[in-house]
C-alpha cells in the first residue's frame, strides 16, 4: 500500500503522517545539535581542568612561605592535571579529538 494512496482518502491519515514526520525531523535535529555540541563541551572540560590547575598555581605562588598551604596546592595542581591528561587521552581514544591537541603533562 503506498503512503500517497493511504492518505489521499482520508485528512486523518495525512495528519499522522505529517506528525510523525515533524517527530522525526524535530529527533533529528536534535542529535545534529548534540553532534556539534559534544566535542565542543568535552573541549570545554578539558579546558576547565587546566585551568583550575593554573589557578592553584596561582594560590600556590601567593603563599610561599606557608608549606601546609603550598602542600595542599601542589595536591590540587596535581589533581586537577591529572583529571586534564586523563580526559584528553580518552577524548582522543574516542575520537572526538584529534591527537594533535597536546596532552598536559601528568603530575
Amino acid at each position: 500500500m503506498a503512503v500517497a494512496d493511504d492518505s489521499s482518502g482520508s485528512t486523518y491519515m495525512e495528519q499522522v503522517y505529517r506528525v510523525n514526520w515533524l517527530r522525526a525531523k524535530a529527533q533529528y535535529d536534535r542529535w545534529s545539535e548534540e553532534h556539534t555540541l559534544i566535542p565542543n563541551e568535552m573541549n570545554w572540560t578539558r579546558l576547565y581542568f587546566i585551568n583550575k590547575a593554573r589557578e592553584w598555581a596561582g594560590l600556590r605562588d601567593l603563599v610561599p612561605d606557608k608549606l601546609g598551604h603550598v602542600c595542599f596546592a601542589e595536591g590540587q595542581i596535581s589533581m586537577w592535571k591529572e583529571l586534564a591528561f586523563q580526559a584528553t587521552k580518552e577524548f582522543i581514544n574516542a575520537g572526538v579529538m584529534c591527537e594533535a591537541i597536546a596532552l598536559p603533562n601528568p603530575s
